[in-house]
């Protein structure tokens, strides 16, 4: 039987804190979180509409019109539940 391995325990201190998002996790942010974070609410829309077509079209290949505007809609009701 193979040996057993320790748990994994995640820093306690930042956990404890109950942040949504730690400093830690914003230096390791491997892109511009305040330049995401900025903006009005219609700029971070578009930036999330576009950055989930982009990761759609990487398996399925170029949206048309009508699964971009699919994509945009979900997009909108998803934020809607969020806001709820």
């Amino acid at each position: 039987m193979p040996p057993m391995r320790s748990e994994i325990a995640p820093p306690m201190g930042e956990l404890y804190a109950n942040p949504s998002a730690s400093q830690a996790m914003l230096d390791d942010a491997q892109f511009d979180v305040e330049q995401w974070l900025s903006g009005t609410e219609k700029t971070r829309y578009s930036r999330r509409v576009d950055r989930i077509s982009e990761r759609i079209e990487d398996w399925t290949g170029k949206l048309n019109p009508a699964q971009r505007k699919r994509v945009q809609d979900i997009i909108a009701k998803i934020q809607d539940e969020e806001i709820k």
